[in-house]
């Protein structure tokens, strides 16, 4: 199985994974969200028409807004990989705004104590 599992995504295994109704049907719902490329998979050729494709999102917002619209269209970037750096900075992201949070309810909690519930 360990080798089955690193065959390409590209691959006629892969292919036959993602007709296979019984194999979709036996996974749970957080597995059937789209899941970003793996670092194999994205190599610089892919890269670079990824960042073409994001760039030609721009153009088509950016001429959506002079043909008149009000509001530009949501561009959303292709999804790239995700390595450990990446989760290490979103985890520290998040430390960073429960943090903040916490502060913050401490001072308000400090607030009402002081000067009661209608401040």
């Amino acid at each position: 199985m360990n080798v089955i599992e690193h065959l390409p995504s590209a691959s006629h295994f892969g292919e036959a994974q993602a007709q296979d109704d019984e194999l979709i049907a036996s996974l749970e719902d957080e597995q059937l969200e789209p899941q970003p490329p793996s670092v194999r998979d994205f190599t610089p050729e892919v890269d670079h028409l990824a960042r073409i494709v994001d760039r030609l999102g721009e153009v088509v917002a950016a001429l959506s807004i002079v043909a008149g619209a009000k509001k530009a269209p949501k561009v959303r970037p292709c999804q790239r990989p995700v390595t450990a750096f990446d989760r290490r900075r979103a985890y520290a992201a998040r430390s960073r705004r429960d943090l903040i949070r916490t502060r913050v309810a401490e001072g308000q909690a400090r607030y009402r104590q002081l000067h009661g519930e209608r401040g």
